[in-house]
């Protein structure tokens, strides 16, 4: 990736759709990569500092979907694993929804992928099942 000053981030910012603008500095960014860091045991700031800096390279078009993770991976000192987990989620969370101007703006194609969450990390899911329906065969119709 090409080094940029934060003037010329800014007139690609300016550039962007609407849609994007509102994506790179929203609140719901924020959490979705934070939760994403925060689900697979990442808690270090400069770490998710790092992803999200990353995040918005993607959102700007200056970095690549595929450089993403890669890039990730160098500028922390996590496991390859972990990162992979933590940049599905982002991909899921923060680049999907927005894939039709990410695609428009930049050729950026996103496909719905599966999350894994890295070994260690403390996980609760809750599922619910569908209660069995029971037939009874000797049952007698009421009538």
């Amino acid at each position: 990736m090409i080094k940029y000053t934060k003037p010329e981030l800014w007139k690609i910012y300016e550039k962007l759709p609407k849609e994007l603008q509102q994506v790179i500095f929203s609140e719901e960014t924020a959490n979705n990569i934070y939760n994403a860091c925060n689900r697979n045991g990442v808690k270090i700031t400069k770490t998710i500092s790092k992803i999200a800096e990353n995040t918005g390279y993607v959102l700007l078009g200056v970095l690549s979907l595929k450089e993403f993770t890669t890039k990730s991976v160098k500028g922390t000192k996590l496991k390859k694993k972990t990162i992979e987990a933590i940049c599905a989620e982002i991909i899921k969370s923060v680049f999907f929804p927005v894939r039709d101007s990410l695609k428009k703006t930049h050729g950026i194609i996103i496909e719905p992928q599966k999350t894994e969450r890295a070994e260690g990390a403390e996980t609760e899911t809750i599922q619910k099942e569908k209660p069995k329906e029971v037939i009874d065969k000797y049952m007698e119709p009421i009538e």
